[in-house]
């Protein structure tokens, strides 16, 4: 009996000594778990901080391009190599200065919070390797050079490194703003790295010379009596007319003797017009819609592309300005009382009812413009075509072209 209560005994003590250790380990898993995800969280932390860093280089490097007084950007007429054009200066004045190190491309450090500060390296190629991780001219590789007048320097390539560092050492070179130790050398410690690439590209739109130029390659365009097409001093025609279809059918007003019909221009597609393809010019606008009800009251200067037939109305006129890309019809009923200042293209068909005005010009598959009453004008104003052309052909990002990378 007493050896029975001694084996129960020995039982239960073993059960508690091993439920402790149980609950012991089970402690030290839980604390092991908390601890991982802390630092799973904090490389996350890390990680997201570096691609932002990298993403305010990109920004900067595109500032870069747009800010040069050459456009568009390229290597000097002697150079042998198209990167080149990619050279930042670094000055002792750190409010002129485009760079902390101009041998390596564009680098600026900044704070993020306390000791912690970010890098961003945009490397310039010097031209002895193929990395594709550096900022390179690669306007020939998207065909924006060969059989065309489109020069270097239209589209480039831009990397860029984002570093999170923990900076321990201050030293400051004679410049008084730079630091004398990048985030590789001690005592600094480097915590994480991200790299994005991006691509952009200088839209190299062309200058029309009519009010009205129809690219179509036949027939089915009519102007009626009450489409007045007008045109100032700078205007060539009051229709400019790809010579490879029938002429354009048309009673209209052109006042100032502008001359009816430009019979051999170029045929302005939209590679042509542009310097870019349709696909290429959806992710360099500001703006893409898919739905007429979905377009703000007033298009504000920019790029505004519309994907498909789109049909404004009194109820939903068109309103705004800068330069508009309709890819497919565009039609304006008649009173919508619809009005647009820049450039309008459409790869279609263009309807223009009575009571509709736009400025600028206007470049279309095909045309109608047929107001059986009141009044329709199409006027042609090159300061207009001018100004958008200067303010919305400047370098922008194509966005389909973003990617975060690997750093080699």
């Amino acid at each position: 009996m007493r050896k029975h209560h001694h084996e129960s005994g020995l039982a239960i003590a073993t059960v508690l000594m091993l439920t402790t250790v149980m609950l012991l380990l089970g402690a030290a898993s839980t604390r092991l778990v908390i601890q991982s995800l802390k630092d799973t969280s904090k490389e996350f932390t890390d990680h997201a901080q570096a691609s932002n860093v990298a993403q305010a280089g990109l920004q900067d490097a595109i500032g870069w391009f747009k800010n040069q007084d050459q456009q568009p950007v390229q290597a000097p007429a002697s150079s042998s190599c198209a990167d080149e054009g990619f050279a930042p200066v670094y000055s002792d004045d750190e409010l002129v200065s485009e760079t902390i190190d101009e041998s390596q491309g564009i680098v600026r450090d900044y704070q993020i919070s306390g000791n912690i500060y970010g890098r961003y390296i945009v490397p310039r190629s010097d031209c002895s390797t193929a990395s594709t991780q550096l900022v390179r001219d690669v306007s020939v590789q998207r065909a924006k050079t060969a059989g065309s007048s489109i020069p270097n320097g239209t589209v480039w390539s831009i990397f860029s490194e984002g570093i999170v560092y923990i900076r321990n050492d201050f030293t400051k070179n004679s410049d008084s703003y730079s630091f004398n130790t990048g985030p590789e050398d001690a005592p600094n410690r480097i915590l994480s790295r991200a790299a994005v690439k991006s691509e952009i590209v200088r839209i190299a739109m062309r200058a029309p010379t009519s009010p009205v130029s129809v690219t179509a390659s036949s027939g089915g365009h009519t102007f009626g009596s009450r489409c007045h097409l007008i045109g100032d001093d700078d205007a060539t025609s009051a229709i400019n007319y790809f010579s490879g279809g029938s002429l354009p059918s048309a009673t209209l007003i052109t006042p100032g003797g502008l001359a009816m019909r430009e019979s051999n221009p170029e045929q302005l597609t939209t590679e042509v017009f542009f310097g870019v393809t349709d696909n290429e010019l959806r992710g360099l606008s500001d703006r893409v819609y898919t739905n007429v009800n979905s377009l703000p009251e007033r298009l504000p200067f920019s790029i505004t592309y519309l994907q498909g037939n789109f049909t404004f109305t009194p109820e939903k006129p068109l309103a705004g300005e800068g330069l508009l890309y309709v890819n497919g019809n565009l039609t304006l009923k008649n009173n919508s009382n619809s009005l647009f200042t820049g450039i309008i293209y459409v790869t279609g068909q263009l309807t223009v009812g009575r009571d509709n005005s736009l400025s600028g010009a206007v470049i279309t598959g095909r045309m109608n413009c047929n107001a059986t009453s009141g009044n329709t004008s199409i006027e042609y104003n090159h300061n207009i075509v001018r100004n958008t052309q200067n303010r919305l052909g400047l370098y922008r990002e194509n966005n389909l072209s973003y990617s975060i990378i690997e750093v080699e």
